[in-house]
């Protein structure tokens, strides 16, 4: 989003709202202002005065970002899964964007949700507290036709929202020395993944099973004489990492260590730099996913919601799909073998399928662009043009996460 605002209106002024406005700042150039005023958390049950600390904190947040969206235009909130409650409570995520919507809302700024994923919600407060964000929107995209049902399903009108693909597919790929079918590289993505609800104890079961089997099945594709690239997607993934290795190497005494890479991964571009360095990928997180098609890699999905298969299967991959907490390794191993026998003709229907979306990414920029001043309106375009009401134009981007102490950043 950045990307395509800064090409398309160098002129506009662009801040960013996120959990960690410093490295924001430095890492993207860009004005950058925290989420909220404290760690967002829920109280305790049957804490009553820690319910109203946390109501008059709630506040205090509103305020300041009705202060903020006064000098707003838009509100974007850019792809990602953010309409679903995935290790979220209450008071994190759907709190913050109902709160930044409602403040948007108030000031009289446009809200646009581009390309999000939507689904399962599964708390009912999450569910409220987001549904009632989605209804204050100017525009609303999807980028799937799961997460528009979902929406659909909770009780919004949205058939007349669009669905343009993920807003990686419009990521600059990264160069790569890799020759494919030299020496061939398997990327293997390890998450820290304990259940929907992300329980450290409940979810110990489910994470100590699913680590044994992807260092059995990292352990065959040792054997078959492949290279491994290990691929995160989280800081906390890099427990995953250490934990995985451990059980392969208890299962393996002499394999060699440089037959596996492990490289640190803080964004997704360093994600993009690794999945570029091999031939196939097999991964749980949804941008590993994405990513990985995005640079044509044939994959395999171990994923935790419907996301990841509605993907496969539009690319046309849908039969290699699985079920993180039902994995079986055999199945998988089956799998890797049909991936590695089409592996061409997957590259060159991946190589389609990216120009495809490209193309469609193009639509939704034109309609996006459409309703800032300087741009035509477009009939696909939901919300109108609002009049420039300071000097300089301001657009937003949402990051949601937790937050960190503000830094004070000069205009």
């Amino acid at each position: 989003m950045l990307l395509f605002l800064r090409g398309a209106r160098p002129e506009h002024e662009l801040v960013c709202i996120c959990t960690r406005p410093s490295h924001v700042h430095r890492s993207f150039g860009v004005r950058a202002v925290p989420i909220g005023l404290q760690r967002i958390g829920s109280p305790r049950r049957g804490a009553g005065l820690g319910l109203v600390v946390r109501i008059c904190g709630e506040m205090r947040n509103l305020k300041r970002a009705f202060l903020i969206c006064r000098t707003l235009n838009f509100l974007i909130f850019p792809g990602t899964g953010i309409l679903d409650d995935f290790g979220e409570r209450p008071f994190g995520v759907p709190m913050a964007l109902l709160g930044w919507s409602l403040a948007a809302w108030l000031a009289g700024a446009k809200i646009s949700f581009v390309s999000v994923g939507a689904g399962p919600i599964h708390n009912s407060l999450s569910r409220i507290l987001m549904k009632r964000a989605m209804r204050l929107a100017d525009y609303r995209s999807y980028r799937d036709v799961s997460s528009k049902k979902f929406i659909k399903s909770i009780g919004l009108k949205a058939d007349d929202d669009p669905i343009f693909p993920d807003l990686v597919f419009d990521l600059p790929a990264p160069p790569s020395k890799h020759q494919p079918f030299k020496e061939m590289v398997v990327g293997i993505g390890i998450m820290n993944y304990r259940g929907w609800r992300n329980d450290p104890i409940k979810g110990d079961g489910i994470y100590r099973t699913y680590i044994d089997k992807i260092a059995a099945f990292t352990a065959w594709i040792l054997e078959r004489g492949y290279s491994v690239r290990l691929l995160t997607g989280d800081l906390h993934d890099q427990t995953a990492v250490r934990d995985m290795l451990a059980s392969l190497a208890s299962m393996r005494e002499n394999h060699s260590p440089d037959s596996i890479v492990t490289e640190p991964i803080s964004s997704l571009h360093d994600l993009m730099r690794e999945i570029a360095m091999t031939d196939f990928v097999v991964a749980s997180r949804f941008h590993n996913i994405v990513c990985s098609l995005k640079l044509g890699r044939p994959a395999i999905s171990i994923g935790y919601s419907s996301k990841n298969d509605d993907l496969m299967k539009d690319v046309g991959l849908g039969e290699y799909c699985q079920s993180i907490e039902a994995l079986d390794v055999e199945t998988l191993k089956s799998q890797f073998l049909s991936l590695e026998a089409k592996n061409e003709f997957l590259r060159a229907s991946l190589s389609t399928m990216n120009r495809v979306y490209q193309n469609r990414l193009n639509i939704q920029k034109a309609i996006l662009l459409s309703g800032f001043p300087g741009g035509q309106q477009s009939g696909a375009a939901r919300a109108e043009s609002s009049p420039v009401r300071v000097p300089h134009l301001r657009l937003v981007k949402f990051e949601p996460g937790l937050d960190e102490t503000p830094t004070r950043l000069d205009s």
